[in-house]
């Protein structure tokens, strides 16, 4: 029984120090070749991963993918090398190229610890990513830490990985007595192979494998040809290659191997440099720091510098200079005409049928100006929004389409502006006729403003909505000097307007309209709805930019709102006494106020911290089974410094 104990007592132990951890479809842990750690005496470590069936992890020059990568955090005065690679295998799958691994192997990693080392064990820490792919791919990440004893005498091997880390050394690329030459060309990139004397091998369906990005095209055909005693390797050029000459590093690859037994599928592939090109060391460490950290100094304003100094690549840009101006304005006109039956525009429409139909059977004279006095408050209003999107990105901002929707103050505007309209189109008080054109004598000055008033408001919730024609439009629009700008804008604003002045132009059209009657007070209660609709979705858009908490509070402001409108519509009317009015004024506009400091208040308010985290603790969101991490620009400036390729995933919430 104490034997059993003792037995149980070291299983136990040795799992403690073992760390193993998974994710969907890997195993991985680091594992140790030897016992202990001996200063100044360089030690191997093994990366274990162990895949699920036909899952595979990628290689240093993945093809399509993303390479294995370790952040370490090792103790002061140890460094690490960078990841010993064994040879991969190649996958084409849906005609796409795929470098990694399938199974379990070790990566190995040769550590150097200082000199002196006073403590007696310490802890080796290191931050893992990959990612692990069969039909769907999913990104990997764990944190790992090995325990190790120190001790001034030599180290013992650790039998446990013996045979992998024998196997993963075997597996490691050499020259094999092979050379090499390369030369650029002016598309093309050429590598001279020459075999070992003796050599019987094949060189059938043999490709080379980059070790680095952007060096060759890698998804178009390499040319392979017998030239005396070699071969040559004709590879097209990465539009991206940019420094030459350089060392040129990767693997000769053949799946069927290289020698006559098929054991050797990698050759180790290193020209360009001083001296035989085949003298390859067995492990040559490259130093690493020791440890990576979350994120470089600078912080934001540094990080966005940086980005803003990479440049922008136009990719529209032939595309977009092949367009006609005349054919972007037919763009922008038809846009604008759909625009009136998107969600953001069509609850809106309502109010301006309710002009029309008080119009039916009025001089049609009238009918026409209001009309045109409407088109002018669609047309001026979007010049004002375009002429102050220009001047924020004059002034080095950037801003879009839809914009202003990323101002709090302007939601909490927009949204109680529609909030308030339905209420009164339910019929919860009667607001000023004039001020929407829906009522009042259209005959009258004040019938004018209240047209121009509803032009305003169609521009204001348009600017969140694109449409059919409109996407190419504004896109173009935006990168054209400021006068191209506004013409095309006008040829949008004019596109909105238009189904409105035509309807005024045709007094025909208009007397089809029914009568006013008692069916119209029905039909403005019906269209509140719509309006309550948009104002809700913009309080889910006020939500994201302020978190769920902002979202409450502006929900309690609408409910000051509603309490204010039904104060206002049951006190201030005419029916009732002087003290009445007032009392119902004063209730209303104090109502007013408290929407107004609830949405000061919320409006500093920020979106609630993710619960998911990912790499170096970033916060990360599954969609689809693959884990986006939030953007910042200091995360992105890592990748790149990495070299890894980024996919951003930009959209918005209108």
């Amino acid at each position: 029984m104490k034997s059993l104990s003792t037995i149980v007592f070291l299983c136990l132990a040795h799992a403690a120090l073992a760390d193993v951890q998974r994710s969907e479809h890997t195993e991985v842990e680091l594992v140790a070749e030897q016992a202990s750690i001996q200063p100044g005496q360089p030690f191997w470590l093994g990366l274990r991963m162990n895949r699920d069936l036909d899952w595979h992890t990628y290689w240093r020059f993945p093809g399509t993918g993303l390479p294995t990568e370790i952040a370490w955090e090792l103790p002061a005065g140890f460094t690490a090398s960078e990841i010993h690679w064994p040879a991969p295998h190649v996958y084409l799958t849906d005609g796409y190229i795929t470098i990694g691994y399938e199974g379990e192997n070790l990566l190995l990693i040769e550590i150097t610890p200082p000199a002196e080392l006073a403590e007696t064990s310490l802890r080796l820490k290191a931050q893992v990513d990959w990612q692990e792919c069969k039909v769907q791919c999913l990104l990997g990440h764990v944190d790992l830490a090995l325990d190790l004893p120190v001790k001034s005498t030599e180290p013992e091997a650790d039998d446990t990985w013996a045979e992998l880390f024998a196997r993963a050394r075997a597996e490691i690329p050499q020259g094999h007595g092979w050379t090499f030459r390369s030369e650029k060309g002016a598309k093309d990139l050429v590598i001279t192979v020459v075999p070992p004397a003796g050599w019987s091998g094949s060189m059938e369906d043999a490709m080379y494998l980059p070790q680095e990005a952007d060096v060759i095209d890698f998804e178009k055909p390499q040319a392979f040809a017998k030239v005396g005693e070699g071969y040559t390797v004709t590879m097209p050029i990465s539009e991206y290659n940019e420094a030459w000459p350089r060392p040129l590093l990767g693997l000769l690859y053949r799946e069927g191997g290289f020698d006559t037994k098929g054991e050797v599928q990698a050759i180790q592939v290193r020209s360009g440099e001083a001296g035989p090109a085949d003298a390859l060391p067995e492990s040559a460490p490259v130093p690493e720091a020791a440890a990576v950290p979350a994120a470089d100094g600078g912080g934001v304003d540094a990080a966005i510098a940086e980005m803003v100094s990479w440049g922008v690549v136009d990719i529209g840009g032939a595309e977009r200079k092949k367009r006609g101006f005349f054919m972007i304005m037919v763009f922008a006109l038809l846009g604008g005409v759909i625009l009136n039956v998107m969600p953001c525009v069509f609850p809106v429409i309502g109010i301006k049928i309710m002009g029309f139909v008080k119009q039916a059977g009025e001089d049609h004279a009238l009918v026409k100006k209001h009309g045109l006095v409407f088109a002018a408050g669609v047309i001026v209003s979007l010049w004002v929004l375009v002429a102050v999107l220009l001047a924020v990105r004059a002034a080095g901002e950037q801003a879009g389409w839809g914009f202003q929707l990323q101002s709090p103050a302007f939601l909490a505007f927009m949204i109680a502006l529609l909030f308030v309209f339905g209420l009164s189109m339910a019929g919860v008080f009667e607001m000023g006729m004039s001020m929407t054109g829906v009522g009042g004598e259209l005959q009258h000055k004040q019938g004018y403003s209240g047209s121009f008033f509803s032009g305003i408001l169609v521009v204001l919730v348009a600017t969140p909505c694109t449409g059919p024609f409109m996407g190419p439009a504004i896109a173009y629009a935006l990168g054209q000097p400021p006068l191209n700008t506004f013409i095309i804008f006008t040829a949008l604003a004019v596109g909105v307007a238009l189904p409105y002045v035509v309807l005024s132009f045709i007094p025909a059209l208009v007397n089809k309209l029914p009568r006013p009657g008692a069916w119209m007070e029905t039909f403005k209660q019906l269209m509140s709805f719509p309006l309550f609709a948009t104002a809700i979705w913009l309080l889910g858009v006020y939500g994201k930019v302020t978190g769920q908490r902002g979202m409450v509070w502006m929900l309690f402001g609408l409910l000051a709102l509603a309490i204010g409108a039904w104060l206002y519509g049951k006190y201030a009317t005419p029916a009732m006494k002087v003290g009445k009015r007032r009392f119902g004024q004063v209730a209303a506009l104090a109502m007013l106020g408290t929407y107004g400091w609830v949405a000061h208040s919320s409006g500093q308010m920020e979106p609630d911290p993710r619960t998911l985290s990912g790499a170096n603790g970033v916060p990360m969101e599954k969609h689809f089974g693959v884990d986006w991490e939030l953007f910042s620009p200091e995360r992105m400036v890592q990748h790149r410094k990495k070299k890894r390729r980024v996919f951003i995933d930009f959209t918005a919430d209108w």
